[in-house]
């Protein structure tokens, strides 16, 4: 399949799954439709929505083809079967119905001998129209029987159970006012009235995007018609989105019920400025989450405590978020700490593999950042 413009349902209207894209056989075949992009010479290149990083390679990629329309997000499912001998990413960019690019989704595929099978399931945002898969290295992969199609939110919350099995369970209890101040959400979970929540910040936050908690959230409130939205540039923070273009684009357009701040906040003085101009452009309930899963200290020889990192500026950048929570306290914002929880999950298993580069996350980092806003969400109950 390629771009093509059709009148199709909302993925979610039938259990019957629909194909949208599919590729029997190797990719690399001459007639398959996929394309190699060849990678940078450069060490240190620019990642679209992550920023800049070390440079992941060369991609073989498909076509890029339609998704259906909706008016809110939807579950897709992604199969294939793949081999490589190194480092690789699963990959699926995004643009809308005007061509311009949306916030990605990818994660690892495992270095083995052997060829091995994938299921991933993904949730794509309501203004995604085109949808391109890649694999992307640095080393030869061989991908075949590459399958898209449509999936439903019982089928996404049945993917995050059974990955979800296979790790330590979650010991976390947020606070039970954790949505006292998020009146109007609480409501349209409840009541099922169309709800947009912007999720805004870095690379980081669109990994919290991607976790698949909105599934988790739907199984818990069923009447819940929540529309959740990535508004992310990657290596950012308030400092960038506190200026009125950047605020305009990146939050006013969006159109937010709720505007969720995720990741590194910057200075008070920033994050008090997206604040206000949120609450004075907009109107919106708005919360800030603090840091979730980056990079992982657990490497750092001698540290047993991710607290005894919170003060080095380096190293403790992503587990600073003290000075995010008492800005919060003299906003009045609602404040959700996820670097607590997330940590501490991680330390308690010390083995567990969470990342799928030096500072972003494998489907398990996603798993447990998406457990943790699971549990806040819970709270409306």
């Amino acid at each position: 399949m390629t771009d093509n413009a059709a009148e199709t349902p909302h993925p979610d209207a039938s259990q019957d799954p629909m194909e949208l894209f599919r590729t029997d056989g190797e990719v690399s075949k001459p007639d398959s439709g996929w394309t190699y992009q060849a990678g940078s010479d450069e060490e240190m290149v620019y990642i679209p929505f992550e920023g800049v990083y070390p440079n992941k390679g060369g991609r073989m990629q498909s076509p890029w083809f339609t998704i259906p329309e909706s008016d809110r997000g939807a579950y897709y499912r992604l199969t294939f079967k793949a081999k490589t001998a190194e480092h690789c990413y699963w990959w699926l960019d995004y643009r809308d119905k005007d061509g311009q690019r949306r916030p990605d989704c990818n994660s690892q595929v495992v270095p083995t001998d052997e060829e091995r099978e994938y299921d991933e399931v993904v949730y794509i945002p309501s203004a995604v129209r085109g949808v391109q898969i890649a694999f992307v290295s640095k080393g030869k992969v061989e991908a075949s029987d590459v399958r898209f199609t449509t999936a439903t939110p019982e089928e996404a919350v049945q993917w995050c159970d059974e990955l979800y099995k296979t790790m330590p369970p979650l010991d976390f209890t947020p606070p039970s006012d954790a949505m006292a101040a998020l009146p109007k959400t609480v409501a349209a979970m409840k009541e099922g009235a169309p709800w947009r929540v912007v999720m805004l910040g870095h690379s980081i936050t669109n990994d919290s995007f991607n976790s698949l908690y909105q599934a988790l959230i739907q199984r818990d409130f069923p009447r819940s018609r929540l529309n959740v939205v990535a508004s992310v540039r990657g290596s950012t923070n308030c400092s960038y989105y506190r200026e009125p273009e950047h605020f305009a684009t990146y939050v006013t357009e969006k159109k937010p019920d709720l505007l969720m701040i995720l990741g590194s906040a910057g200075s008070c003085e920033d994050l008090a400025s997206v604040v206000e101009q949120t609450r004075a452009q907009v109107g919106c309930e708005m919360l800030v989450l603090s840091m979730p899963l980056a990079r992982d200290w657990r490497k750092d020889e001698g540290i047993t405590d991710w607290r005894d990192l919170m003060d080095n500026p380096e190293a403790g950048r992503h587990l600073s978020y003290i000075p995010t929570r008492d800005c919060c306290r003299k906003l009045e914002v609602p404040f959700w700490d996820l670097t607590a929880p997330c940590n501490d999950y991680i330390a308690a298993a010390p083995d567990l593999d969470y990342n799928r580069d030096h500072v972003h996350n494998n489907n398990i980092g996603k798993q447990i950042i998406g457990r943790v806003l699971h549990q806040y969400f819970l709270t409306a109950r």
